[in-house]
């Protein structure tokens, strides 16, 4: 019986917050509400951009690339965000997020092996993360999972190290919660 008054309770209170939302006009949908109950993890790369900063590459890269290589694999768009250095990344949430994973590395093509990035992230506390410098090679590449206090704000940001040839970035699987 209790098992049922918990269940019908976590029920009320995200129809209730789902309504808020709506009438607010937030344009949230149900099953992001659901996924913020429950604690999933959510694509950052299906996630518009309150803001997008970058050099004409960045923008480019952003606007036209479909399929990336990396790691040996090919990912499609909505499992990476490009980067092309320098460029800066701001998003904003309505609900504070306290974690992030993502794996930051540099495309693969013909002809690209002297890339050089770092890659950096900031939420509402400053800077919470800055990654070695990654070039191209194997086994050239970040994997982290942040935890840090609530915040609304999270920025991406890659740096050229000095010569932005060829340095493809990429921010692979990038998630929150």
């Amino acid at each position: 019986m209790m098992k049922y008054k918990a269940r019908f309770f976590q029920a009320l209170v995200t129809s209730v917050t789902l309504m808020v939302l709506l009438l607010s006009g937030q344009g949230v949908t149900a099953g992001e509400v659901w996924e913020s109950r429950l604690g999933a993890w959510k694509n950052l790369a299906t996630t518009s951009a309150s803001s997008m900063e970058g050099g004409s590459y960045f923008k480019q890269d952003s606007a036209e690339v479909k399929v990336a290589k990396a790691l040996g694999q090919k990912f499609r768009r909505d499992q990476f965000i490009p980067a092309h250095p320098a460029s800066k990344i701001t998003f904003t949430f309505l609900q504070p997020i306290t974690e992030f994973r993502t794996v930051m590395v540099l495309r693969e093509g013909k002809g690209t092996t002297k890339g050089n990035v770092a890659f950096k992230i900031t939420t509402e506390e400053g800077e919470i993360y800055k990654s070695k410098s990654i070039s191209h090679g194997k086994g050239n590449h970040e994997r982290v999972t942040l935890k840090f206090k609530p915040s609304k704000m999270l920025i991406l940001e890659t740096e050229d190290n000095g010569d932005a040839s060829e340095d493809w970035a990429i921010w692979l699987g990038p998630e929150i919660r």
